[in-house]
């Protein structure tokens, strides 16, 4: 979709690894490293480390909507992956 001449955003649970360069394709990226927390997460917010206070669905949820809140001047994708589908796992 980004060639494409979208803009593209990707908010959530990705399994991209452990390292944190932005992703190609993605004008905003937020996810993290490996399988994450459910509070209070350290991110990794479009290639840079960052840490959010809250429940992680929450956290994403508002970086969500302040995505489709911003104004945009092409067409966008958002993809909206939630954590909270299974147990936390120990890291």
């Amino acid at each position: 979709m980004h060639r494409a001449g979208y803009e593209a955003a990707f908010i959530g649970k990705g399994h991209m690894g452990i390292d944190d360069p932005p992703r190609p394709g993605f004008d905003r990226w937020i996810s993290f490293k490996g399988p994450g927390t459910y509070s209070n997460p350290d991110l990794n917010i479009d290639g840079k480390p960052g840490k959010e206070s809250g429940y992680v669905t929450d956290v994403f949820t508002d970086y969500a909507v302040n995505f489709l809140k911003a104004r945009h001047e092409k067409p966008f994708l958002l993809f909206r992956a939630h954590k909270a589908v299974h147990p936390e796992l120990v890291q």
